[in-house]
């Protein structure tokens, strides 16, 4: 026999002893796949049934016991949404809002599409939910004064909402906003950022913090806050303005130009944009009476190259144009856009005024212009 007949020769008893091998892995397989199969079901179970006691207790408003119940699931099953929905819930009524939002929160960051979307929009419905009638009805007669534009007598209703449900963001927002028209930005904005702490993807709250940051001085972090509430609100009128008017403190006003000529490109509407930008043509140092806007961006750079006085005459051009559209904004209901913000800012007759007062200096400012040359 030669030297390499031996392996050959032991060949059929080794393939017995790797089958024989092979089978105790995949006996073991199985036993481990069913080992944790039941281990599964176990927990499922145990799920359901806490679940159910947690159910039970709701229907007895027994929230705290809830919480109890349903937490050690949520830990266990961190991504089992029915759970982390009821456990919310449960926080929620318990007077833990900051709580259930943070659940919903942790949820959120774990899904993706559709279900994200889902349970964003019940942090939403959290957020703002009114845990007592009275608290509701103290908030709608703030809400009452707030149309009526009577700030002060509105705080003092929200304010005993507040004293209810210091954490809910719908009366949050509203007292916010209302210090904003009154003109005190450094409790605005401290309001708001309690408000967006609570639902950081509220775009409107975003704006809010950021109008009133650039009010206070602090500029990038307003750009920074009111361009991501901006993204959320395609349709705001306000939110060109708001950004437009940072952007100019940060030394930006060729790019707040052709932000506002965007805008007004796209929602031929936005009487407020026409507006800010004839503020920018009349009081802006680098368009002078003559230019070839070869300053600004490529957006605007054609219609200040075509205006025969350059900064002036895009100014009365865009008062003109917003002259020409404040019937049919009124009749539009603007307020639907500036709504998307919470709070009409600004009635016709001030709208109106503010044509009238940018029209007279626009047109002294050219007659005094054509002095000079004569």
């Amino acid at each position: 026999m030669s030297w390499f007949q031996g392996p050959f020769r032991c060949a059929p008893r080794a393939r017995s002893s790797v089958n024989r091998f092979l089978a105790s892995v995949e006996l073991l397989g199985g036993l481990l796949i069913f080992v944790s199969a039941t281990i599964t079901l176990a927990a499922t179970g145990e799920s359901n049934s806490r679940r159910s006691e947690a159910r039970l207790l709701f229907e007895q408003k027994k929230w705290a016991e809830a919480v109890v119940i349903l937490r050690p699931v949520f830990k266990a099953q961190p991504t089992a949404r029915d759970v982390g929905m009821d456990l919310s819930r449960a926080l929620l009524f318990s007077g833990r809002r900051e709580e259930a939002l943070s659940v919903l929160q942790e949820m959120a960051a774990g899904a993706s599409g559709t279900r994200r979307e889902h349970i964003l929009r019940r942090a939403q419905v959290a957020s703002r939910q009114f845990l007592t009638a009275e608290t509701q009805k103290l908030y709608q007669e703030g809400l009452n004064f707030m149309w009526a534009r009577k700030f002060k007598q509105a705080r003092e209703q929200l304010e005993l909402a507040l004293s209810a449900e210091s954490d809910n963001v719908e009366i949050l927002t509203r007292q916010g906003q209302c210090l904003a028209m009154e003109g005190e930005a450094d409790s605005a904005a401290e309001v708001f950022r309690r408000a967006r702490r609570l639902a950081p993807a509220e775009p409107a709250i975003r704006m809010w913090l950021g109008r009133m940051l650039h009010l206070r001085g602090e500029l990038a972090e307003a750009v920074t806050e009111i361009q991501a509430g901006r993204a959320g609100l395609p349709l705001s009128e306000a939110a060109p303005v708001w950004l437009a008017d940072a952007m100019v403190s940060t030394g930006k006003r060729e790019q707040a130009i052709a932000l506002l000529e965007a805008d007004v490109q796209k929602n031929p509407m936005h009487v407020q944009s026409l507006l800010a930008l004839a503020r920018l043509y009349l009081f802006s140092p680098a368009l002078p009476l003559v230019s070839d806007g070869a300053a600004l961006g490529d957006e605007v750079q054609p219609a200040v190259k075509d205006a025969p006085g350059g900064g002036l005459w895009q100014a009365r051009k865009k008062l003109q144009l917003a002259t020409s559209r404040l019937g049919e904004y009124r009749l539009i209901q603007h307020g639907r856009n500036e709504g998307e913000l919470g709070l009409v800012l600004r009635t016709d007759t001030e709208t109106q005024a503010s044509i009238t007062e940018l029209s007279s200096k626009v047109e002294s400012q050219i007659q005094q212009a054509r002095s000079r040359r004569e």
